[in-house]
């Protein structure tokens, strides 16, 4: 069993007093790749930033076990 790369666990964002992302939760492993896909406005650049740690969001979100 591999060392997952990403983890999100329960991950929440708010922006201007809506939930874009609610209690978002899985783990992508090093040789896996996500592709996020949706209509304009679902929270797409949401989820990249709160990854990325580029926006502020509840939750766990861990790259190779570092918060």
């Amino acid at each position: 069993m591999q060392t997952p790369t990403i983890i999100l666990q329960n991950v929440c964002v708010t922006q201007y007093a809506k939930n874009v992302l609610n209690n978002i939760s899985f783990m992508l492993q090093s040789n896996e790749h996500l592709e996020i896909v949706g209509e304009s406005g679902s929270g797409k650049t949401v989820l990249a930033k709160a990854i990325a740690g580029q926006l502020f969001s509840k939750g766990n979100v861990q790259i190779n076990y570092q918060n």
